[in-house]
């Protein structure tokens, strides 16, 4: 038997002693790190990523006074007239005379709304609309403030041709100048579009019967690619100008209407609600009308929006134009469609849609398309 020193037994008993160690502090923390380390969490540099599958997109867009040419009998469209039209008119120039205030007067007999101008203001109107899927414009296009199916189609056929919108709706409404909400979509109908009145209930009956002429709520019934019923709500709610109890009454018939359509028809609406910031914030029609019954496009998405809308004597920004979505339609609940939140964004990159001060630019033949930016969003077939 070798002969060890004792200075070599001291080590190889250290060395075994540490070993053990090793192991010991090993099968420990392996342990630990079993029983107690959490779950992978995201990359706070990366976010939310967003949802991928087959998608449809979709855009509300007040695109501010988009008339013919044409007079609609029955409708005071006359300051959206060619000005020859109405000076050799005597009857369209007393229609002016009519107008509420002298602004409103002198816009009515100085307009010359011709064809030349009809033409810049539709290819302005495309500019925006072809902002989205690299040109050929969102599945489904929802338009407030257009005065009829004619000049929809007049659209098409002008500036749109080849996108596909192969489906217009718009039934003429009530409202005393003519203006309506249409609906314009590469997606088929399965069945006829439906205009639902705003039942208004006022103090009296004059005031009621002032407040129904308004612009209804227009359901246009699309159907998706795997088949799918789609009911699309487009809203053009009255405007500040008259009282808030108008928006409530129409906010809560949009509900209505949502909770009356079948179980196996997915519901979105959109459109200009005309709620302004300092309204929402006295009145809370979005929080408390709103909120609980949709998904909210500027609440669950557009991160750092500050709005679709500027008022400038409040220097107020304001979420006018809103895209509303089932919560079924979350990627928690039972759709198989479901809204994107990081799709939800203000298309405004077209130079002609921002003036001097960085906000909505309200249409001139000189400048501008609208007094309104759009809002976006996409679903997305998850399931």
């Amino acid at each position: 038997m070798p002969v060890v020193s004792a200075e070599a037994a001291r080590y190889e008993v250290f060395m075994k002693n540490l070993t053990a160690l090793q192991v010991l502090v090993a099968a420990l923390s392996t342990a630990l790190f079993a029983c107690s380390s959490p779950p992978p969490q995201p990359d706070p540099e990366v976010g939310p990523r967003a949802l991928t599958g087959p998608s449809v997109s979709i855009m509300a867009f007040n695109v501010e006074n988009l008339f013919d040419t044409v007079h609609d009998q029955g409708k005071n469209d006359v300051a959206y007239l060619p000005l020859a039209v109405k000076q050799n008119d005597p009857v369209l120039m007393a229609m002016c005379d009519e107008m509420t205030t002298e602004y409103y007067k002198k816009e009515c007999r100085e307009t010359d709304w011709n064809e030349k101008v009809l033409d810049v203001k539709m290819a302005r109107v495309a500019q925006v609309i072809r902002q989205i899927d690299g040109g050929m414009g969102p599945d489904i296009l929802l338009l407030e403030e257009v005065e009829n199916k004619n000049v929809l189609e007049i659209l098409r056929e002008r500036q749109l041709a080849d996108v596909g919108y192969d489906t217009i709706a718009l039934l003429e409404g009530d409202d005393e100048r003519g203006i309506d909400v249409g609906v314009m979509s590469r997606l088929k109908e399965w069945d006829r579009p439906i205009l639902h009145k705003v039942p208004f209930k006022g103090a009296n009956t004059k005031e009621s019967e002032r407040a129904s002429k308004t612009r209804g709520i227009l359901e246009a019934r699309l159907l998706l690619e795997d088949g799918t019923k789609l009911s699309v709500f487009v809203v053009h709610l009255p405007s500040q100008s008259n009282p808030k109890w108008m928006r409530e009454q129409a906010l809560a018939h949009l509900n209505l209407l949502k909770s009356q359509l079948p179980a196996d028809v997915l519901a979105i609406a959109g459109g200009d609600f005309n709620v302004s910031k300092g309204e929402e914030a006295k009145e809370h029609f979005i929080a408390n009308m709103l909120a609980p019954n949709w998904q909210v496009s500027h609440l669950v998405g557009c991160k750092g929006c500050d709005g679709t809308s500027y008022y400038h004597p409040l220097k107020e920004w304001s979420f006018f134009d809103v895209l509303l979505f089932a919560p079924s339609m979350k990627a928690s609940g039972p759709a198989k469609w479901v809204l994107d939140p990081l799709s939800i964004r203000i298309p405004h990159d077209v130079r002609e849609q921002i003036n001097q001060w960085g906000q909505p630019n309200r249409f001139s033949l000189a400048t501008g398309v609208s007094d309104h930016w759009p809002m976006f969003a996409k679903i997305v077939l998850v399931k």
